[in-house]
């Protein structure tokens, strides 16, 4: 497996999602999490820890859609949490920093796709 490019990337990472789903989702999950949401759980501000404490990673593998993985942060009770992430203005008591998110998904971006490929092990998956 060779990666070109962005294209070339997701047109091979759909490609595994359709025929090894679970160990895709699964590499996903890991690579996801050591590359991603770890990160960006230093890097999120934290007055109360509620902000904090709504770190969300979930992997989805329908069938029709190949396999996703969400990371996400807020929902009800922490209506800042888009508010805090994007305003690289505010001055956070304790740490942390805006774009707590987007700083470790970007700073991955270079070296997913071979973490990705990397992480898949095709024997379990032809198992």
């Amino acid at each position: 497996m060779q990666f070109t490019g962005d294209k070339q990337l997701q047109r091979n990472i759909e490609s595994l999602a359709r025929n090894f789903p679970k160990e895709t989702g699964k590499a996903l999950r890991d690579v996801g999490e050591d590359k991603v949401y770890d990160p960006s759980q230093e890097l999120v501000p934290v007055k109360t820890g509620k902000l904090k404490g709504t770190g969300r990673i979930r992997v989805s593998t329908a069938e029709s859609r190949g396999v996703t993985l969400k990371i996400s942060y807020g929902g009800y009770g922490v209506l800042y949490a888009v508010k805090i992430h994007e305003d690289l203005r505010l001055k956070h008591p304790r740490g942390g920093t805006a774009k707590y998110l987007e700083r470790p998904l970007m700073q991955s971006k270079p070296s997913i796709g071979r973490d990705l490929a990397g992480a898949i092990d095709l024997r379990r998956a032809m198992r």
